[in-house]
């Protein structure tokens, strides 16, 4: 038995295989058509986007264009196509990735840990473990504002926002303004850090954070 692998054209475009199976009978040959080979297309989707983050990071959006980011990718502008219809799709996928990954890790570690006191270390902790990944966020919320849609643009902030801020309340048992005051400053230190490329701004900000925090009656 002779097999081989041959590509239909019918699905070129989404680059399945089709497997010929040739069977030698009296000098001629049976061929039979399985089914296509099975491709993750969500895992393949994500991959994609897991990998454009640093590329979106490192040149910006504007600069970017559809060619070049298949480039750096090492796929075809195809690919890219068929999964996203617009590099403008793609960057907010990719957007809507990152903040779903960051808010999911962080409930995550706030659910294994009791006392306000502990979970405002690990909301602190998760600013300060990964800084290039907030910096990332940061960044990419500001290139979202500057190239897309901005009502929707201001709408994908806002929800992230949203989500943070309650996540935040929610645990530390405070208010939604003390929690938006308490992401204003931990974003703001990160960013600060990130423009002057000096980590010791932001450790030396976070430790009097606090040391303001143990004796502030509302975080005891």
């Amino acid at each position: 038995m002779k097999v081989s692998f041959v590509r239909s054209n019918i699905f070129e475009k989404l680059y399945n295989y089709y497997i010929k199976f040739h069977f030698k009978i009296s000098g001629g040959s049976l061929i039979w058509l399985c089914m296509p080979k099975i491709v993750d297309h969500e895992k393949y989707k994500k991959e994609i986007l897991e990998k454009c983050v640093d590329i979106f990071f490192a040149k910006g959006y504007s600069a970017l264009t559809l060619k070049e980011i298949a480039a750096g990718l090492n796929v075809s502008v195809g690919s890219l196509y068929y999964y996203f219809p617009s590099k403008n799709a793609l960057f907010e996928a990719m957007f809507q990735m990152v903040n779903d990954r960051s808010l999911g890790e962080l409930e995550q570690r706030l659910n294994e840990v009791t006392g306000r006191r502990e979970k405002m270390q690990v909301v602190v902790d998760s600013a300060i473990s990964d800084p290039s990944l907030v910096q990332k966020q940061i960044v990419l919320s500001v290139d979202l504002m500057r190239n897309t849609v901005p009502i929707r643009a201001e709408r994908m902030i806002f929800e992230w926002a949203r989500s943070y801020l309650r996540l935040i309340s929610e645990h530390l048992e405070i208010n939604m303004e003390d929690a938006q005051l308490l992401m204003t400053y931990l974003a703001g230190l990160i960013y600060s850090s990130y423009l002057s490329s000096n980590r010791r701004i932001m450790k030396t900000g976070i430790e009097r954070f606090l040391e303001l925090l143990d004796h502030s009656p509302a975080f005891r």
